[in-house]
């Protein structure tokens, strides 16, 4: 077991206890809105599309990123990467994204990051648009076609307080870019990427759904033409949702060096297909079966929210059965009142206890998948202990009647029947009126 409290102490806290490799050595693109981040929790932020037409390279090293590196070294630490401090500020200990990431990144000499403008980082993240066929609880009409088609059929979702961001209430991105500076942008990424595609190591794909996405094919097939491209490790996000477009990506991917799937659920069956409105468990599981059966390198990738605990030790005992599957889970953190933290205090002693039980029965067998898996366990532990009364500035119980007000209006929309698919004490939580 890879001793991660050793690691912080040797590798990065002699750089600053605030210190993040991820900042500087991923790159997260979101072509639709011209945006970007250094990994997939802060918030994104518009890049210069004038000043990328002079310096491809500043659409990754925007003056926002150049800003947060700075507070880092100064031992201050980003707003944007709450999601790692608000876990380390509880427990000092814990394994975050930030320690996980700058793990995977030891291979660097910390030391000798800097603030240079021409940084090429070696793991890229890139949505090329929203297109999405399903509906998942936790998304929105930002990032799935899916979920605006549903508010534009249906309205908004009431009654929902406490949501700074109004998730349930627009219509699609504002910010969206006009087709010419898509085309612009999109053209300029995939030069990017040609240009330091010797220093690039990953690409990962993600959507909406890239694998229903014209703009996500074509950029394969563009990078595909050039030489270097055989160095480079695709990894695609996908929902599995069809076996045909799954063989073609298959087929379309073998002269890369390595490709990764990371099928996206948090729960199995009626749980799962609640959670992500779309997803068919029988064709999800035939999808895993084929990948697996073609020694395809498969992760989970999972949103973990607070309806998302109920089953969650199911799941984690119906991956068991996959010896090469790995599980990379994420504390949903927007929208706020979905989040592990609204959850009433009886029912996170109940997840406390199943969580803190699992990890206590688990055996080796599953950390040799995911070394990492038990502490994001323990961080779901270190969150269900933790009372509040009071989340991201707003009321708690405030936050819980727009927890119930979602969910009772989402299983509406979808004839979904709540207290036939969640455990009895969640689903009285739900539906209970108070």
């Amino acid at each position: 077991m890879i001793n991660y409290k050793k690691f912080k102490i040797k590798r990065m806290n002699p750089i600053i206890y605030s210190f993040c490799a991820a900042k500087w050595m991923t790159a997260d693109f979101w072509l639709e809105t011209g945006t970007t981040s250094s990994c997939h929790l802060p918030p994104p932020h518009k890049f210069d599309i004038e000043a990328i037409q002079q310096n491809l390279n500043l659409i990754h090293n925007t003056d926002e990123k150049l800003a947060q590196k700075q507070m880092m070294l100064n031992g201050k630490q980003p707003s944007g990467c709450s999601n790692c401090w608000n876990v380390e500020n509880i427990n000092k200990d814990a394994m975050t994204e930030r320690v996980h990431q700058s793990y995977i990144l030891r291979h660097h000499n910390f030391s000798k990051f800097t603030l240079d403008v021409n940084h090429i980082p070696e793991k890229i993240t890139v949505s090329f648009d929203s297109l999405c066929n399903f509906t998942c609880s936790y998304c929105d009409a930002t990032q799935s076609s899916s979920w605006a088609t549903d508010l534009k059929i249906n309205g908004p979702y009431k009654r929902i307080k406490g949501d700074d961001r109004n998730t349930y209430i627009r219509l699609g991105k504002k910010d969206k870019l006009t087709q010419e500076e898509y085309e612009l942008v999109f053209d300029k990424f995939t030069q990017f990427i040609i240009t330091n595609i010797k220093q690039i190591k990953s690409i990962r794909c993600l959507g909406g759904e890239p694998l229903v996405s014209r703009n996500f094919w074509k950029f394969l097939e563009t990078i595909k033409s050039v030489k270097d491209h055989n160095q480079i490790e695709l990894i695609i996000v996908t929902n599995l949702s069809e076996i045909g477009n799954v063989k073609k990506l298959i087929e379309s991917t073998k002269s890369f060096k390595n490709i990764i799937i990371e099928a996206s659920t948090e729960n199995i069956e009626q749980r799962a297909e609640f959670l992500r409105k779309g997803l068919k468990w029988n064709i999800f599981q035939k999808n895993i079966d084929y990948l697996s059966a073609n020694n395809i390198e498969l992760r989970i990738l999972g949103t973990i929210s607070g309806l998302a605990l109920d089953g969650l030790v199911q799941f984690l005992e119906w991956l068991r059965k996959y010896k090469n599957i790995r599980l990379d889970s994420f504390i949903l953190r927007h929208p706020t009142f979905q989040a592990i933290q609204v959850l009433p205090n009886h029912l996170k002693v109940k997840y406390k206890k199943e969580l803190s039980g699992w990890l206590l029965n688990n055996n080796e067998d599953m950390y040799k998948v995911s070394i990492h898996l038990e502490e994001k366990v323990k961080n779901l532990v270190t969150i269900l202990k933790d009372e509040c009364t009071i989340y991201n500035n707003v009321d708690i119980n405030v936050l819980r009647t727009s927890n119930k007000e979602f969910y009772k209006q989402y299983a509406k929309r979808h004839q979904f029947e709540i207290d036939k698919i969640f455990s009895q004490p969640m689903a009285e939580w739900l539906l209970n009126e108070d």
